[in-house]
């Protein structure tokens, strides 16, 4: 049963978002728990709040996951409540599965007929909303390939006060120091290819495809088309994986990962 709280904070949202006036400057107070009960979005002790809205099974989801993991683990200690917010109808074993698979720690509520969502004004799935003390709407940030996390981290320490607008400023626009290495091209194709690892654990497999491409833009490595390959076992196309990892072995015959490559797609 859906609490009587939320249903009056429900209907205030709705009846705002129909009149077509400005999205809510704060959210509710608690949504539904997804395995029942209710989740607080942010309880006494909390001084900021990060609500994810998220599909399960969705590679951008489980990409943006990710990110709030990372960040997580840069505001470890911070009195953040995380809260991971799904749609009616989501199945509690496949939301938990990306949380265990993506290392994220939420809480999971459900959205009733989407209400939250639609009357922040959010358009698009993965979102992060950061909420200030007493739940007012502090930031919304929408999946990003890269530099997620630090987009993230930094609107959540400037809900805590610990940061300023500038901060977000830099974060968003980073300036481009160089890298050791950035003169050597196998070094920086290989920086790509660590990015493409991280992003296949987390099954994001277009954006895994999208830094091989780049990494062999820049040097012809063996170590490429093995990613490439195991993209595509992931993908369970043994056909183009197998092209891949025989790629990688006209360039090096001996690969010890090309050739178990191989042999599972034989």
């Amino acid at each position: 049963m859906i609490p009587l709280p939320f249903l009056a904070v429900l209907a205030s949202l709705s009846a705002t978002a129909l009149a077509g006036d400005p999205a809510p400057t704060t959210v509710a107070a608690a949504l539904p728990g997804l395995e029942g009960g209710t989740e607080e979005l942010q309880p006494r002790g909390a001084n900021a709040s990060v609500l994810v809205f998220f599909r399960p099974g969705h590679e951008r989801s489980q990409a943006m996951l990710a990110d709030v993991a990372r960040s997580q683990e840069r505001l470890a200690g911070k009195p953040v409540r995380w809260v991971g917010v799904v749609s009616p109808g989501t199945d509690a074993a496949s939301a938990r599965a990306d949380l265990a698979r993506t290392g994220a720690r939420l809480a999971l509520a459900l959205d009733p007929d989407d209400a939250t969502y639609g009357a922040i004004g959010l358009r698009m799935r993965p979102a992060a909303v950061v909420l200030s003390k007493g739940r007012a709407i502090s930031a919304v940030e929408p999946f990003h390939a890269v530099d997620g996390c630090d987009l993230l981290t930094v609107q959540v320490r400037r809900a805590l006060g610990e940061a300023t607008d500038t901060d977000v400023a830099r974060a968003a626009a980073p300036e481009r120091s160089a890298l050791p290495g950035d003169g050597d091209p196998a070094l920086v194709a290989r920086r790509n290819l660590h990015l493409g690892r991280k992003l296949l654990a987390v099954r994001s497999y277009a954006k895994a495809h999208e830094q091989v491409r780049r990494a062999l833009a820049i040097a012809p490595l063996a170590d490429a088309w093995v990613l490439e390959g195991d993209v595509f076992v992931a993908e369970q196309r043994c056909a183009d994986a197998r092209k891949a990892f025989e790629a990688a072995l006209a360039l090096d015959p001996r690969h010890a990962g090309a050739l178990a490559g191989r042999a599972r797609c034989l």
